[in-house]
């Protein structure tokens, strides 16, 4: 009898080995949680950038494999995209009905990231739109490129809460990359 009441006195926590332990839990969360509120907004950006990167790469490749233009269109409503990646079967740069959309994006999807700029020429429509030739190079809506010989590119600029900005960069000839 006696050693089974040792056995049931020395299982499980004392109350103050429990506050001990969720003291500790407190002081770390208290030093993680503010470097976590810091780290999301980058972390938001980074994702922001990395997909819209993504997003034109899949554009000039369906391009080049359906042999048709795919149009990156900027200036949705927000309720169903900010930006459209689509098949544009009659070459206006302009999301029609029956037109194949490959992806929508809206970027309240991340949260603390806003769409600075983009320096598209606009659509009729008045949207930035760009699209990507099957031949993998890039067209404005004039159905040329027009742009400063001493610019790089085209730029689309992000930034967050924190202030930091990325900028996805489409070359003269098409190729995207993010900068800092």
């Amino acid at each position: 009898m006696d050693r089974t009441k040792k056995i049931m006195r020395s299982a499980g926590f004392t109350l103050v080995e429990l506050m001990i332990a969720i003291g500790i839990i407190s002081i770390i969360l208290a030093i993680a949680v503010p470097n976590l509120q810091r780290w999301l907004p980058a972390y938001r950006l980074k994702g922001a950038t990395q997909d819209m990167l993504g997003n034109l790469n899949r554009a000039k490749m369906e391009a080049i494999k359906r042999n048709r233009l795919c149009t990156v269109m900027f200036g949705g409503d927000g309720d169903v995209f900010d930006y459209i990646v689509f098949v544009d079967d009659d070459g206006d740069l302009e999301h029609d009905a029956g037109e194949a959309a490959i992806a929508t994006v809206r970027l309240d999807d991340y949260q603390s990231v806003n769409l600075d700029s983009v320096d598209f020429t606009d659509n009729d429509d008045g949207k930035p739109a760009i699209a990507y030739r099957p031949n993998g190079l890039i067209r404005d809506n004039d159905g040329g490129i027009e742009y400063a010989s001493d610019i790089d590119g085209f730029n689309i600029v992000f930034s967050n809460t924190n202030g930091t900005v990325k900028t996805v960069v489409i070359s003269k000839v098409g190729n995207a990359r993010i900068e800092m």
